[in-house]
């Protein structure tokens, strides 16, 4: 199964924290990349089960999203963090934010 997942990461130091806004699932790690990579692993593993499923029940959990307000927030925060990028504002270096859409 082909999936195009979104999902938004933040922090800073060894204190990250990720959100997949496309499957509501929600992960730690001390770096972008370790976020990242528990993310992405997350997913495979709820699509690996969601694949045992019954049609019906698979059909219901594929189009669970995060709550709309919460893709909305952080939507916003992320064009804001690439608009400031966009003309040169340079953000607070307490926090980062990272959004991509990758294919699992």
């Amino acid at each position: 199964m082909e999936v195009r997942i979104k999902y938004f990461i933040w922090g800073s130091g060894s204190d990250w924290e990720g959100l997949c806004t496309t499957f509501d699932i929600a992960m730690e790690g001390e770096s972008l990349e370790e976020t990242k990579q528990s993310l992405e692993d997350a997913v495979r593993d709820y699509l690996a089960e969601i694949e045992q499923l019954p049609e019906k029940d698979r059909q219901h959990l594929l189009n669970r999203k995060s709550p709309f307000f919460e893709r909305m927030t952080l939507e916003a925060k992320f064009r804001s963090f690439k608009l400031g990028k966009a003309i040169n504002y340079v953000s607070p270096p307490k926090i980062t934010v990272f959004g991509a859409h990758s294919t699992i």
